[in-house]
């Protein structure tokens, strides 16, 4: 329908090209703490991610590279794979701390995944 193309365009417009790499892997984290899932993060938010980086003239590779890895990480705090945690770790009822306690290592690690697709991009011969 052109919802993909029309989002990536108008991310693209609003956020700098020299500032969105290190974004990019927030995108993968959103997909994957909503469906609970990698692969639909990657699904949902790759096609995006992609067009983005044509349009502002940035490594697909580098950018698609993010998302999986900002997937990856978010897949980890998703609200459903954390109920699946804590059932078997005796532990239901805690999601909440458990997401509080795990909140700061998801941010951080995206964070590094930002600066490591910033750096690539910018200071390693455009990544790719």
């Amino acid at each position: 329908s052109g919802q993909t193309e029309i989002l990536a365009q108008g991310i693209a417009l609003v956020v700098p090209a020299n500032i969105y790499p290190a974004l990019s892997p927030f995108l993968g984290v959103l997909g994957a703490f909503m469906t609970s899932s990698n692969t639909a993060s990657n699904v949902l938010f790759a096609p995006v991610q992609e067009t983005i980086a044509i349009v502002a003239g940035l490594p697909v590779a580098t950018i698609i590279a993010a998302q999986n890895v900002g997937a990856a990480v978010g897949n980890a705090i998703a609200p459903a794979n954390i109920v699946l945690g804590t059932g078997p770790a005796g532990i239901l009822g805690q999601e909440g701390k458990v997401l509080r306690r795990a909140l700061p290592y998801a941010l951080a690690a995206t964070v590094v995944t930002g600066i490591g697709a910033w750096l690539l991009v910018f200071f390693m011969g455009n990544g790719g």
